[in-house]
């Protein structure tokens, strides 16, 4: 098992975009898809917060995790609580690459990680904190502008990719991301 996690510079970065063009590009593999949300949530089914993942059949609101359903993964969840080791092992023998949209630090894992990060090229439109989670990140892809005005704080060696459309980045990021998916691990 691989795990792909896209984490943001806020709001509409393109996220559920590109990981649902992610998703679409690879239809070989076995997707599981997981939207962390900082947000609590009720519903018919649960009287009070949702601490764990909801199947994307259990909820009449999950617009993000139909599109990843949408695009080709076999199960999609939406999460309000932290991602553990042991949530993640539940995937072992169900996907091949677990997709992870949440901005929370993952380290510690036993499965190969793949860190993206989507942003603006002006960092003037980057949430606080966002650089520090920079220093952390394997691939940094840039929307709107091909030139970064974020230069100046890009780590040095980070590699990054810029396209004005997040659905469009699956293509030019292909060869990077199949030699992840693809390569043999351990695990």
């Amino acid at each position: 098992m691989k795990i792909l996690q896209i984490s943001g510079s806020g709001r509409d970065s393109g996220k559920t975009t590109f990981g649902c063009a992610v998703i679409a590009a690879f239809p070989s593999l076995r997707w599981a898809a997981v939207k962390v949300t900082l947000h609590t949530f009720h519903d018919e089914f649960h009287a009070g917060p949702v601490s764990v993942a909801l199947p994307v059949h259990l909820r009449k609101d999950s617009k993000d995790t139909d599109r990843f359903l949408d695009a080709g993964a076999v199960e999609a969840h939406l999460r309000n609580a932290p991602l553990t080791t042991s949530f993640l092992s539940s995937y072992a023998d169900r996907a091949d690459v677990v997709l992870i949209e949440s901005g929370q630090t993952l380290s510690g894992l036993r499965w190969p990680l793949l860190r993206l990060v989507i942003a603006p090229p002006d960092a003037a439109l980057w949430k606080p904190g966002f650089v520090d989670r920079l220093m952390e990140a394997d691939v940094l892809v840039l929307t709107g502008a091909s030139v970064p005005a974020a230069a100046s704080v890009i780590p040095s060696g980070l590699c990054v990719f810029s396209q004005p459309d997040p659905a469009a980045l699956a293509a030019s990021l292909h060869p990077c991301l199949a030699t992840f998916f693809y390569s043999v691990d351990a695990s």
